[in-house]
């Protein structure tokens, strides 16, 4: 059996449509999903957000810290006062 140039032609048009379709049905499921991310100004400022958080959460930490070691010290002199 021999193709002819019609054959061939119906061939390709039927790979081109369904290249299409499914590049059209690629496209539709990557633009929904994008649909669902946030702006850039959003991101932004979620991040700020974010970041202000944990700066504050490591200035109560430092904080912390001082404070422990400033009640150890203290527990640490009594123990000795007592043990004299």
């Amino acid at each position: 059996m021999v193709l002819t140039r019609g054959d061939i032609k119906r061939i390709s048009d039927l790979i081109d449509f369904k290249i299409t379709t499914r590049l059209d049905d690629f496209e539709e499921r990557i633009e929904e999903r994008i649909r669902n991310l946030p702006t850039r100004e959003e991101y932004f400022q979620r991040a700020d957000k974010i970041i202000g958080m944990l700066q504050k959460m490591e200035q109560e930490l430092i904080f912390s810290n001082h404070r422990l070691n400033n009640h150890e010290d203290r527990i640490t002199v009594l123990e000795n006062v007592a043990l004299v």
